[in-house]
């Protein structure tokens, strides 16, 4: 099996897996259920969640990779047909200025694993537990990885000539989640993750949000890194297709 139908495979089992999860997740929100306060208020906020964004994120790549391998497929008879370009660069930006740092970044090194393995409830309230399986808190925080690994595995990516457009994207990407995050707070008195309760009003919440961008960066750049040890440049142009 090539490359491409691999790709295809995995951009398959990413929308099903997510699509499936979501109406898994969906069958919990019963009317008894919702009359507890605090579900309720998660059930009305949970499109906030950074782990929202990055999964729907993933659909939506999946769906775009999609589109370009079958038509790559469907019309490898006319040797001088090519993808159009407003889908192959928005691909290759959205991977490596959103995809890649952001499925890394958020759940292994800022948000999400780290403070869970140190205190559940600092980012993860126990009562989310009743819409919120072991099984669909992997689906959205662990197989993620996974999925992200495979596609750079199976399509390296080119490095941009210039990287100001990346870092821009990854900027406004990153300010827009934090003002998401305060607007929810002013809204509604209700911080989205527990942890910000305590940093609130202190050095560390600028602190963390720092942090967080530049290990966005720092993600993105290692990216750059894996591919060029994984691929030396000569080969990525060749399999890049």
């Amino acid at each position: 099996m090539s490359r491409i139908h691999l790709r295809m495979a995995c951009y398959v089992v990413t929308l099903a897996l997510h699509l499936s999860n979501g109406l898994y997740m969906r069958s919990f929100h019963t009317e008894e259920l919702l009359k507890d306060p605090e579900i309720r208020t998660f059930v009305g906020v949970q499109w906030r969640y950074i782990t929202t964004w990055t999964f729907l994120l993933q659909m939506v790549y999946a769906l775009i990779g999609l589109t370009c391998d079958w038509l790559t497929l469907t019309k490898s008879s006319n040797k001088t047909y090519k993808v159009p370009s407003i889908l192959t660069e928005t691909r290759d930006t959205l991977y490596s200025a959103i995809i890649w740092p952001s499925t890394f970044v958020t759940y292994l090194a800022a948000l999400f694993w780290p403070f869970y393995l140190y205190d559940v409830q600092l980012v993860y309230p126990i009562f989310i537990d009743r819409v919120v399986t072991r099984l669909s808190n992997h689906v959205m925080h662990s197989f993620i990885i996974p999925i992200a690994v495979w596609e750079m595995l199976m399509r390296p990516q080119k490095r941009p000539q210039s990287e100001a457009k990346i870092v821009s994207i990854m900027s406004v990407y990153t300010v827009a989640y934090w003002a998401v995050l305060f607007y929810t707070y002013i809204e509604q008195d209700y911080w989205i993750y527990p942890i910000f309760k305590y940093v609130y009003g202190t050095i560390y919440l600028p602190v963390l949000i720092c942090y967080s961008f530049l290990l966005l960066v720092i993600n993105y750049k290692t990216q750059w890194i894996i591919i060029e040890f994984l691929y030396p440049p000569k080969k990525v142009n060749e399999k890049v297709k």
